[in-house]
């Protein structure tokens, strides 16, 4: 059997607000991020390739959701602070 490489490659981009930093958790320390997972396909072998697939998909499913929170988290606590200045009496 031979075997191919391939790959779920995912890719995105934050258009964050001023005063937004990375968040310590984050995987990446740019607004910009891709991963990549690889597939195993095994000439003849669909079973192994779609196996292969949902584990691919899975770690993709864990990896950018933990990464999105962190960044959720981030722009969330910037926007409660500029929420809380605008609040205070002059």
């Amino acid at each position: 059997m031979t075997s191919n490489q391939s790959s779920i490659e995912i890719t995105y981009s934050f258009d964050l607000p001023s005063g937004v930093t990375s968040p310590a958790s984050s995987t990446s320390q740019s607004s910009t991020h891709t991963y990549s997972f690889d597939l195993q396909k095994e000439a003849g072998n669909s079973s192994a390739y779609y196996d292969s697939f949902l584990d691919a998909l899975e770690k993709a499913r864990e990896v950018t959701g933990k990464d999105l929170t962190a960044w959720r988290d981030a722009v969330g606590d910037a926007e409660k602070n500029k929420e809380a200045a605008l609040k205070k009496p002059p």
